[in-house]
């Protein structure tokens, strides 16, 4: 099985650096790591990921927002977007380009791992969806043209009945055997068609659903904006898409991606709506598994900031508190007169000789000399010796 080719969009090396080893450990091939923005459409030329990881400050005039419009319109790649900056405009610009993924940093390995997949599996999602959508649509324009020219050739009514019932066996065949959810409605929503693979995974039996509107499978995710926006866009002839999350029968809930496309019929009016949709719960659960790790991550870095920020406060407590005590100690040393080594007292007079060379009498040394104070009195052998009377 072929590598998964991962582009890497990042102007810090160590950060690139980084990314890189942790997709090969999961055993992701990188194609390049692109610093500018003006470069990543030639570096995709003759290599072309099936993913890139997009940082949106990136050097040069163009950013990553930019950049990644250019991949999508040209090669059609998902970007997941990376970024250290949780800006709301910032945000806003990037999901106007509908990415498939976006990550704050700093991220671990596993959760960079986990938003890959759930992006590449939503990206073959909606290209699978798209690619049904388009077959369908050329089936039906080959066999009209079919029709149209059988019925001049014919001009039997019998056999063009017996034909034109035959491609509607054909086509209704198709809508049963398809994976993909399938409900026609009228122009008021009611629904007049589903699938059996509506039935499968709603729980709904068709005659549950049919004649009923869609509210049916609200669960209450999506606000009345949402459904108003949706209902603008079909009733004005445009085909609309979208996640939605809807209930089933059993209560529990399922998410789809969703192509809602108006009918016309031969004056061009629009006569039904038809909605296919494709299951992807799984990646939704993915996503929300992502979210939930990203989300524990970022308490992880606001303790931890926390910490080394308490931590910190104490060091420069007791960084100030030595810095006093080494400065009252400096204090106490300038005030402090010590006497060592060899001092020459004459042996006659006990006059004693400085460090200048002078002679001093032995107190008016010490008092120069020290911090010492000094009385007078007579020791008991000078007293005998001065005053024998006594």
């Amino acid at each position: 099985m072929d590598k998964i080719k991962i582009l890497i969009v990042e102007d810090q090396r160590t950060t690139a650096k980084k990314i890189k080893g942790d997709l090969e450990k999961f055993g992701y091939e990188i194609t390049a790591i692109v610093e500018a923005g003006e470069d990543v459409l030639e570096r995709v030329n003759g290599n072309k990921p099936d993913l890139a990881l997009m940082d949106i400050i990136l050097k040069g005039k163009m950013d990553g927002i930019e950049a990644a419009k250019n991949l999508q319109a040209k090669y059609d790649i998902p970007v997941v977007y990376l970024t250290a900056y949780a800006d709301e405009d910032l945000f806003g610009r990037a999901l106007l380009t509908e990415p498939f993924g976006y990550l704050i940093k700093p991220f671990e390995g596993r959760e960079l791992n986990t938003t890959i997949r759930a992006a590449l599996y939503k990206h073959h999602t909606e290209k699978q969806l798209r690619q049904y959508k388009h077959n369908m649509e050329k089936l039906v324009d080959e066999k009209t043209l079919q029709m149209l020219a059988t019925s001049t050739v014919l001009g039997n009514k019998g056999l063009l009945k017996q034909h034109v019932d035959d491609h509607i066996r054909k086509l209704h065949r198709v809508i049963e055997q398809t994976p993909a959810l399938v409900v026609i409605t009228d122009t008021k929503g009611v629904i007049e068609y589903a699938n059996p693979a509506f039935t499968k995974l709603t729980g709904y039996a068709v005659d549950e659903v049919i004649g009923k509107n869609p509210k049916v499978l609200k669960s209450g995710t999506q606000s009345s904006e949402f459904y108003k926006k949706m209902w603008d866009t079909i009733i004005s002839g445009r085909d609309w898409s979208n996640e939605m999350c809807n209930r089933k029968k059993d209560g529990s809930v399922y998410w789809e991606l969703a192509y809602v496309t108006p009918l016309r019929d031969t004056r061009g009016n629009i006569s039904n709506f038809v909605k296919t949709s494709e299951d992807i719960t799984e990646r939704k659960l993915m996503e929300e598994e992502l979210k939930k790790s990203h989300r524990e991550l970022e308490s992880k870095v606001i303790k931890r900031t926390e910490d080394l920020s308490k931590t910190n406060a104490q060091l420069q407590k007791e960084i100030e508190e030595r810095k006093k005590l080494i400065n009252e100690l400096e204090e106490a040393l300038t005030q402090v007169k010590t006497l060592s080594g060899f001092i020459p007292i004459c042996a006659s007079c006990k006059k004693i000789r400085d460090d200048k060379g002078y002679w001093d009498h032995l107190e008016q040394y010490l008092r120069e000399h020290s911090n010492a104070e000094f009385t007078h009195s007579i020791c008991p052998d000078c007293q005998k010796e001065l005053y024998k009377q006594i």
